[in-house]
């Protein structure tokens, strides 16, 4: 016949089981706090683009997504090409104007 449970039972536990039990559950705590903070510094990261270029990391603009996307990039690419395009230009005017100033002082 099955016993049944009521105010005059009685059972005992040892010493080594109670620290056992409470060794697992700090554990599960502990895991679980941990998880917690990673996930928390997860969601503090920058989020990642779709490309995988290298770009000034102190760059503001870069903050919201990194590391930026394939159109970003491809922007960012074009622009700095029309800068050293057009600093050519100017460099290039520059040193016809430098050759015309020595022309006229190679007359005088």
């Amino acid at each position: 016949m099955a016993k049944e449970l009521g105010e005059e039972t009685k059972f005992t536990v040892s010493i080594k089981t109670l620290i056992a039990v409470a060794v697992v559950i700090a554990t599960f705590v502990g895991g679980y706090y941990q998880l917690h903070n990673e996930i928390e510094e997860a969601k503090a990261l920058p989020k990642s683009g779709r490309g995988v270029y290298m770009v000034d990391p102190g760059d503001l603009s870069a903050r919201e997504t990194w590391p930026p996307g394939r159109n970003e990039y491809k922007m960012k690419d074009m622009m700095a090409r029309q800068i050293i395009l057009q600093l050519q230009k100017e460099i290039d005017q520059l040193k016809h104007r430098v050759d015309e100033l020595e022309k006229r002082r190679g007359r005088r």
